[in-house]
């Protein structure tokens, strides 16, 4: 890691008509990333973003930070590709798998865990 704070800006348009009206969004962001100091890691990680609102909203905000957390000490030393894997399987849902809901991306992400 370099210590160094990576700043991501993402700008999403919708086309919508005048009398349109947004009360909710949901985002899926699948990132892509790799460690190589003292030892060789590849993970793909998910962030969700699941907004509701009562009322009619023409932008949204959102701050956040992408932090590594292990239950099991990484070995120094070592190449790891255990979280290399698409954490949406997006072929498992269209070919009659489980329904592709938000409640089943998350269950199926969190199984990843190594144990």
């Amino acid at each position: 890691m370099d210590g160094k704070n990576d700043y991501m800006t993402f700008s999403i348009s919708v086309p919508a008509q005048d009398d349109d009206s947004f009360l909710s969004v949901r985002l899926a962001f699948v990132y892509d990333y790799q460690l190589s100091d003292r030892s060789r890691i590849a993970m793909q990680t998910l962030a969700l973003i699941d907004e509701s609102n009562g009322i009619s909203a023409s932008s949204l905000h959102i701050d956040g930070e992408l932090r590594l957390k292990t239950n099991y000490p990484i070995k120094i030393w070592t190449t790891s590709f255990t979280y290399d894997i698409d954490p949406i399987n997006f072929t498992f849902a269209t070919t009659g798998g489980k329904p592709f809901s938000w409640s089943n991306i998350l269950h199926s992400y969190n199984d990843r865990d190594c144990k």
